[in-house]
């Protein structure tokens, strides 16, 4: 076992950030690719680390590092973050960067990181790249009406707040149904739908011809 001291109000934010409720918890920290699995202890503003010998001082040199966070702000064009947020990018960066929050800002299309600087700066990368690979379809499978419709109240929200939101209308329903996928307006005369996987894009027509019908 070890005994590590932190600054208090650091460790809280770290606790909080990544829900370590429990006074005991066996966590899972992530290293270089290596997964170390120890058991923490918390007595603010002290945290005992209990493992093997090797696991508990590269533990206590994650938990540094981690106390150690930023903020970063990312901002991106309105319809790619839509559709990063909306596909289930942030879910899978969280598999993937356990240890960095990320918040989406909707009023001004931005997601703020908090992390370590070495785990925000690979996040950005990772979201570029899942923003890159995510799949657009421009709904050829759905009738020329519907589509006509859509376009025409789409172009319509995008000028007037007090039109029907058929867009939030159709983000509810894939919610609603956990269908992983984005409708919006490109370049104000095509939609689009966005989704990563094939099911996804099917559930998602599914959804739209039902709904539109």
């Amino acid at each position: 076992m070890l005994e590590a001291h932190f600054d208090e109000t650091k460790l809280a934010d770290l606790r909080k950030r990544n829900n370590w409720k429990a006074k005991d918890k066996y966590v899972t920290l992530k290293s270089s690719g290596e997964n170390i699995k120890v058991l923490l202890r918390w007595i603010p503003p002290i945290v005992q680390i209990i493992g093997s010998v090797e696991n508990v001082e590269n533990a206590r040199q994650i938990l540094v590092n981690l106390t150690h966070a930023e903020s970063q702000v990312m901002s991106l064009k309105e319809r790619i973050f839509r559709a990063v947020v909306e596909t289930g990018c942030l879910e899978e960066m969280k598999q993937i960067y356990p240890h960095l929050s990320i918040t989406p800002e909707y009023d001004s299309h931005q997601l703020k990181l908090f992390g370590t600087q070495e785990d925000i700066s690979a996040g950005k990368m990772q979201i570029y790249q899942f923003a890159q690979n995510i799949e657009e379809d421009v709904l050829k499978k759905l009738g020329k009406h519907q589509r006509q419709y859509l376009l025409m109240q789409l172009q319509h929200e995008s000028t007037n707040t007090n039109s029907i939101n058929i867009r939030a209308l159709v983000q509810a329903k894939f919610q609603e149904k956990k269908i992983k996928a984005s409708i919006s307006l490109k370049n104000n005369d095509e939609v689009v739908l966005s989704y990563f996987h094939e099911n996804e894009h099917k559930n998602a027509i599914s959804t739209l011809e039902t709904l539109i019908s």
